[in-house]
């Protein structure tokens, strides 16, 4: 059958996904040449269907990828898995990066976040809510 409209999404319109894994325009650089190469190859109704798959399949392990680092970097064990993936220093201390806050001083920091409920989930609040303490 024909495709019902006339209208097709490229890009980050066809991949809607939160800006955590850096994919979108990546993903929109992919799908014109890959919507030029279906349509040089297939009649117009078999080019769409074709592009709509492949590209479909490509950008959904991306977009899924995408949500889970938004649920990671929004959860409340966001700032103890930042310092688990840090990397001691020759002092003992981990790298993690906190404006202002020496970095021997990052886990009593991080156990003081906690205490208090701040997380990455507050969004716009987070900022003044670390300001705080």
């Amino acid at each position: 059958g024909r495709i019902p409209s006339r209208v097709m999404l490229l890009g980050d319109a066809a991949h809607a996904m939160p800006p955590f894994k850096g994919q979108g325009a990546k993903n929109a650089l992919q799908d014109g040449p890959l919507l030029a190469k279906w349509l040089s190859t297939a009649k117009l109704d078999s080019a769409v269907r074709g592009f709509m798959t492949e590209m479909s399949r490509r950008g959904g392990v991306k977009v899924r990828a995408s949500r889970e680092a938004a649920i990671a970097l929004h959860s409340n064990d966001c700032w103890e898995s930042m310092v688990k993936q840090d990397k001691p220093t020759k002092r003992g201390y981990g790298t993690a990066v906190f404006h202002g806050v020496e970095s021997e001083h990052v886990p009593k920091f991080l156990e003081e976040l906690k205490k208090r409920g701040v997380t990455a989930s507050l969004a716009s609040k987070l900022d003044d809510s670390i300001r705080s303490i």
